[in-house]
């Protein structure tokens, strides 16, 4: 069931990406492409991997959150995210402080699923 509800979430998050990067592809030709993506990705015929999302979100410049952005995020208290052992279970990114905005995104539906 955990599974279902990270792969949920991680195409919820592919087509937000794919949206926000429509823009910029209309300039080159490519609109039509990027909206069959997002339809296909809908009907679940075409899906995407964590790779390839986490690239989508550099794109955007979405890949990262602070820790102080994560507790409101999974609507939880600074104290519970320590208890909880919530900050562990985040991939952090090279940056000090910082946290993959993905993985924020996914733990966040698994508990509000």
């Amino acid at each position: 069931m955990v599974n279902k509800h990270k792969d949920e979430a991680l195409q919820k998050l592919v087509r937000g990406y794919l949206k926000k990067l429509e823009h910029i592809a209309s300039k080159h030709g490519l609109s039509l492409f990027v909206k069959s993506t997002i339809k296909a990705n809908k009907r679940g015929d075409c899906k995407a991997t964590r790779h390839e999302a986490d690239m989508l979100a550099r794109m955007v410049d979405d890949d990262r959150l602070f820790r102080e952005e994560i507790p409101n995020i999974l609507g939880k208290s600074y104290r519970q995210c320590v208890d909880n052992d919530l900050f562990d279970s985040i991939g952090r990114l090279k940056s000090k402080g910082s946290y993959s905005k993905i993985d924020v995104m996914i733990l966040k539906e698994k508990y509000n699923g």
